[in-house]
């Protein structure tokens, strides 16, 4: 397991502030039970809206879709609204494996993500990048 803790620049035009946070997981060996389940995503997605004290913007947006001709890339995606930005996951059934994008202008605590991620998504394979003015190395 790999951690990437690449800060982001400081832009001149926000007055050297960071404007967005970003983290990027990319799961492996997870639960089919529970990336194949639209209800599971969503319960997981609510519940990181929750644990890191974020603000739903409208309902969430899940589909089930792939192409035909290539069913290992068959799976969810799904995009949830935040206030400050949005949670996206594409999740495949059939290679057990996430992509999970989490973006916000308000600042969150990426550990709380990686953290119930795993823990939701019975994994332990999981490649962290964390794209925030953050110093700290998230742990993977």
């Amino acid at each position: 397991m790999s951690t990437d803790t690449t800060t982001a620049p400081a832009s001149a035009s926000t007055g050297g502030q960071i404007f967005g946070y970003e983290l990027r997981l990319n799961l492996a060996d997870c639960d089919r039970a529970i990336i194949s389940s639209g209800a599971e995503l969503l319960s997981w997605a609510q519940r990181v809206v929750d644990a890191i004290d974020m603000n739903p913007y409208g309902e969430p947006w899940i589909e089930h879709f792939g192409p035909k001709n290539d069913p290992s890339k068959i799976g969810f995606t799904l995009f949830f609204p935040i206030e400050t930005s949005n949670l996206l996951v594409h999740a495949c059934d059939d290679s057990r494996t996430a992509f999970i994008n989490v973006y916000s202008c308000k600042k969150f605590n990426p550990q709380v993500v990686v953290d119930l991620t795993k823990l939701m998504f019975d994994t332990e394979l999981c490649v962290v990048q964390d794209f925030s003015e953050r110093r700290a190395p998230v742990r993977a």
